[in-house]
């Protein structure tokens, strides 16, 4: 984030949500979990992506002369893996099962009949989305694929309580969702993973523009319109502070962080990595203005 900073003005109200106040959201909630993608097969078989390993496949890419996409493949398994060893619950006495995937949150805020319809078709269109996008990097084939079979969107729906759902309550509710899962560190900050900090929100357009997505017939072509096409991305670790903090006022121009972006559709494995290798509190401060894709 560049040129941040106060203005030397009073920093204007942080937008809220006063259904906060009188209907709150739990610390701990349960919600049931849709699947989508090959990461949510019970029987799910993964290759361990060690430092050693990491070290030697980027060695071997870069003899065999490949772009940047597939050194991002190989850090992305790496910090998938080095995540998932480390040991965040010191306080129980059995360690959490390893779990290979990756992959995101995403919260329905719209539940007309229409939306409720093409919902199966969005999910499964934007999990080949993803997948295709995997198949035009560089690399060998057995890297893709273990992307591509460690990959999935947990689709959270709950009419009573997310329809038409503001920002902040769906942080709320993203971050009881943690809470539910003791996937919170002291203090309810969120783990670095970037499935623990940042979700994604379809509402019916959202919805809609999905399940009308044309693909190639050549799935090793970049469609690089998909970038163009963007879903909402909320920062589960934004605070107030970080609006005020965020907040610049230059020639009539005023800009502040609100912890939400628009990422594109085709780029959840560039953004998964950033994050999740920055691994800093705030997960999208740093990508603001967040509008498509997530940089390097």
């Amino acid at each position: 984030m560049t040129g941040r900073g106060r203005g030397g003005r009073t920093t204007p109200d942080i937008p809220g949500d006063p259904s906060l106040i009188s209907r709150p959201v739990p610390l701990r909630r349960d919600f049931a979990i849709q699947a989508f993608g090959s990461g949510s097969a019970a029987d799910l078989q993964t290759e361990r992506y060690t430092s050693d390993k990491a070290v030697a496949e980027r060695r071997a890419s870069i003899a065999l002369g490949h772009d940047h996409g597939d050194e991002d493949m190989i850090n992305l398994l790496a910090e998938i893996d080095k995540w998932s060893t480390v040991d965040w619950d010191e306080d129980i006495s059995a360690p959490r099962p390893y779990d290979g995937t990756w992959g995101y949150y995403v919260f329905l805020t719209s539940y007309d009949d229409a939306t409720l319809e093409k919902l199966e078709q969005a999910m499964g269109n934007w999990v080949r989305v993803v997948e295709r996008h995997l198949e035009a990097y560089e690399g060998p084939e057995n890297r893709r694929e273990e992307l591509r079979k460690r990959f999935k969107l947990e689709l959270i729906k709950d009419e009573e309580e997310l329809a038409g759902a503001s920002d902040h309550r769906v942080r709320e509710n993203f971050r009881a969702l943690m809470g539910g899962l003791d996937l919170l560190l002291p203090g309810r900050s969120s783990r670095p993973q970037c499935r623990y900090s940042v979700c994604l929100v379809i509402d019916a357009a959202a919805v809609n523009m999905l399940a009308g997505l044309q693909f190639h017939t050549d799935p090793r072509k970049r469609d690089r319109t998909l970038e163009d096409l963007t879903i909402k991305a909320i920062d589960a670790n934004w605070t107030s502070e970080h609006g005020r903090s965020s907040y610049w006022e230059f020639g009539g121009t005023r800009d502040m962080y609100l912890g939400v972006g628009q990422l594109s559709i085709n780029c959840l494995q560039e953004m998964y990595l950033v994050i999740t290798r920055d691994a800093c509190s705030a997960a999208m401060y740093d990508l603001h203005p967040l509008n498509g894709y997530p940089g390097r």
